[in-house]
């Protein structure tokens, strides 16, 4: 499937989005990235992704049940979990 390039960005697909996502890591020489996951994405998808993601920095995976319903208190507690990872 070819990108689609629209006025802000482009949206790339298969192998093609993850050559542009390492390019675009590489590029901006983060020091953390955090990989938010529901529970059943980390079952199923995790290690492809990190086996096409080349791991320039640390690398950390938050991931979270996903209820019917979010809760109030959902954002909170990730955005905790991400404030302890990045210190």
């Amino acid at each position: 499937m070819d990108s689609i390039i629209t006025n802000n960005y482009p949206i790339h697909f298969n192998n093609k989005a993850y050559e542009e996502l390492n390019i675009f890591v590489k590029k901006n020489n983060f020091s953390k990235i955090i990989v938010l996951t529901d529970s059943n994405t980390k079952l199923l998808c995790l290690e492809k992704f990190y086996s096409k993601f080349d791991k320039t920095c640390d690398t950390a995976n938050i991931s979270f049940i996903l209820e019917k319903k979010i809760r109030i208190y959902q954002p909170v507690k990730i955005y905790g979990l991400v404030s302890q990872i990045m210190v």
